[in-house]
């Protein structure tokens, strides 16, 4: 569409809308209805048998709408990029905007990380090393009261347990800096 660029945040969206109509006759809900005809009252008389005369039809139509970012790709880069280096709190991997809606479904970026899927403002990835050396080699649980599952029956139970940890750990390990006031 050469019309439909994106700007300002907003880009087009293609909209497919079927309408139906039902329009439902003599349905008998009331055995008498008073109607005004030309300055007069009639009285009739209707039936209370089931409704069976009917009316339906449909159309289809394309809308094209242009959907408003509350805040765009580049902005939610441009807060990533102010804060440059940071990495996930959970595997160190890249923090990049991902595209979602917000509580009242308005379409938005939020940063976060595409390898472990979740929504993620980041570390930095001194604090992160210092998060995987504490778990790995010190043993250090965030989260005391999750067991660790067998990393040979279930490997993939341990890969999240692990990250979990980590991720933990990184607001241990940020919130001690901040009260020393290195952070």
């Amino acid at each position: 569409m050469e019309t439909a660029k994106k700007r300002n945040g907003t880009e087009p969206t293609l909209l497919l809308i079927t309408l139906v109509v039902w329009l439902v006759a003599d349905c008998g809900l009331l055995p008498y209805q008073i109607t005004k005809n030309y300055k007069r009252v009639v009285t009739l008389k209707l039936s209370t048998n089931t409704a069976i005369n009917y009316t339906m039809g449909y159309s289809q139509f394309i809308l094209i709408m242009e959907k408003e970012y509350k805040t765009t790709k580049e902005q939610c880069q441009s807060n990533i990029d102010k804060r440059m280096p940071i990495v996930c709190t959970c595997c160190g991997g890249k923090i990049e905007p991902i595209e979602t809606v917000d509580n009242s479904h308005n379409p938005t970026f939020w940063q976060g990380c595409n390898e472990c899927m979740k929504f993620d403002n980041g570390t930095s990835p001194k604090i992160y090393e210092t998060a995987v050396k504490m778990v790995d080699e010190r043993h250090f649980r965030a989260y005391s009261f999750n067991e660790m599952p067998d990393k040979e029956k279930d490997p993939s139970g341990f890969d999240y347990w692990r990250k979990s940890q980590i991720s933990g750990t990184v607001g241990v390990v940020s919130d001690a800096l901040r009260l020393y006031g290195v952070l």
